[in-house]
């Protein structure tokens, strides 16, 4: 799997229960998990993460990869401001779940840490929505987990 290249183009501002989100345009086409790294030519502290998350898509499955250079997308830190999900520094790692911000990572900057974060939140969601759909009545669908970081999941 590879790594896609964000712009501003691929972002919206959508409301949700908790406020504004900063989204990501097409949500079909990032069903599920969807880490987004926000980094700058500028930050010292960014190529080292760059390296180590260019590793992720090779160890995990399920999750697609992106980048965004905010120093060439500056209106998306700008459009970010009065959202639930600000981009205040770089690099900052976002998890998505159906396209919409769900998660900041904020732990160590290992390819294992991140992987082992991944691999946390990916379970833990899929317990939750087993979890709903065996206490759900016989004919109910079944409810995305309520977890409450930047946002609930979007249903799909």
């Amino acid at each position: 799997m590879s790594i896609l290249f964000l712009t501003s183009e691929d972002f919206q501002l959508r409301t949700g229960d908790r406020g504004a989100m900063l989204c990501l345009k097409n949500s079909h086409e990032y069903p599920g998990l969807a880490l987004v790294l926000y980094y700058s030519n500028d930050c010292p502290y960014c190529g080292p993460v760059i390296a180590k998350f260019k590793e992720l898509p090779s160890r995990v499955t399920g999750c697609t990869f992106a980048m965004c250079n905010v120093s060439h997308a500056m209106d998306v830190v700008e459009t970010s401001k009065n959202t639930i999900s600000p981009i205040r520094y770089v690099p900052d790692l976002v998890l998505f779940v159906n396209g919409a911000p769900f998660m900041r990572y904020d732990g160590q900057q290992e390819v294992a840490a991140i992987q082992n974060f991944l691999h946390d939140v990916y379970n833990k969601l899929q317990h939750k929505t087993a979890f709903a759909s065996s206490e759900a009545p016989p004919n109910a669908t079944a409810q995305q987990p309520r977890a409450h970081h930047f946002s609930e999941p979007p249903t799909g």
